[in-house]
């Protein structure tokens, strides 16, 4: 039996919508703070509390900026919910490192939240439309207390909108400004004999990939709390809702470490400390890099409360004299997204 075009984009939008709300549904605010913004990570299952050394670090983990290059940048683009065209969420961040002082890093997140149609109170006339953009600034200082130990800091501005016109008669403000904080902390290179070491070589050091250095071993810990500040009011304080604050614990471990082939594996332990459970997911991810040059990943994003936000993702990357292309892909709605973002650094000895 033939289902009515009308009908049939119905059933669609009703299966759209009830798929969102298990993502959205929560009462918080700011949940594209939630994105994973790098596509090394989304390839990875979202790991990145103790093993990304790159101006990402600014979202992941601060204190992992301490370990970063002396200059890099990087940027990611995503279209986190696919089915709408105008959706789309943004990732900029710079870093420089300057040792004996400290690494310092600027963030810019951005979600764009798409055309909104504005239509009558009574009908379903359109009078109008509007373009809805969330962003966040952040800055964000680490300093090393030793070759492998470091500590991290954030502040960031958060900028939410909604739609200047309110339902009915309510009435308010219909931005918001907010402040919130990151903090964190990183031990790496914990037990470096358990990792396996093949033959190592300087002939690639060019190649090195951002953020992994030639010969780091053994096991890197990681802790952070991530947009840490007071609750966001739009209309009333009494719909007052609470930031995406969460804690995360972070482990990596480096497998294998030679010159052709690097294994990495690794594990971020997520609490999101508006739901008031103990851990709300885990993520699980490793990556195969050939010659520092060629990079496979794979990895699993587990809702602990049950399989429906659970996913497996995937992703690949090339990297060469500085330059890192990157792409993953996962299937979080009913679509498959995929996530492209490109890094450049420069170590200056």
């Amino acid at each position: 039996m033939m289902i009515p075009p009308i009908k049939r984009s119905c059933l669609v939008g009703i299966l759209l919508i009830l798929h969102v709300s298990l993502f959205f549904g929560q009462s918080t605010t700011g949940r594209f703070l939630l994105f994973t913004p790098s596509a090394r990570s989304s390839g990875m299952g979202g790991v990145g509390v103790a093993n990304d050394y790159s101006p990402y670090a600014t979202y992941f983990n601060s204190s992992c900026l301490a370990f970063s290059p002396t200059v890099a940048v990087v940027g990611s683009f995503t279209k986190p919910l696919f089915f709408f065209d105008n959706v789309a969420h943004s990732y900029f961040s710079v870093s420089t490192n300057l040792k004996d002082i400290g690494a310092f890093g600027a963030s810019a997140n951005f979600y764009w939240k798409g055309t909104h149609l504005r239509t009558t109170s009574g009908g379903p006339d359109i009078i109008g439309s509007e373009e809805l953009t969330d962003w966040q600034l952040k800055l964000t200082y680490a300093r090393s207390l030793s070759d492998r130990i470091a500590l991290g800091a954030g502040i960031g501005i958060l900028r939410l909108t909604l739609s200047d016109q309110g339902a009915g008669q309510e009435k308010g403000v219909w931005k918001s400004t907010s402040i919130s904080f990151d903090i964190g902390i990183v031990a790496k290179e914990i037990f470096p004999f358990l990792t396996m070491a093949g033959s190592l070589s300087d002939e690639h050091t060019s190649l090195s990939t951002l953020g992994v250095t030639q010969n780091e071993k053994g096991i890197s810990l990681g802790m952070v709390l991530r947009n840490i500040g007071p609750k966001v009011t739009m209309i009333d304080a009494a719909q007052a809702d609470p930031l995406s604050s969460t804690l995360s614990f972070g482990l990596s471990y480096n497998l294998l470490c030679s010159t052709p082939l690097n294994v990495l594996l690794a594990s971020d332990i997520e609490n999101r400390i508006y739901e008031g459970s103990l851990v709300d997911y885990i993520h699980w991810g490793g990556e195969l890099r050939l010659y520092r040059v060629l990079f496979l990943r794979a990895g699993y994003y587990q809702d602990t409360s049950g399989p429906k936000n659970s996913y497996p993702t995937w992703g690949g990357g090339i990297h060469l004299y500085g330059v890192n292309l990157n792409l993953a892909h996962y299937r979080q709605s009913l679509w498959p997204s995929w996530h492209f973002d490109c890094s450049f650094s420069l170590e200056i000895l």
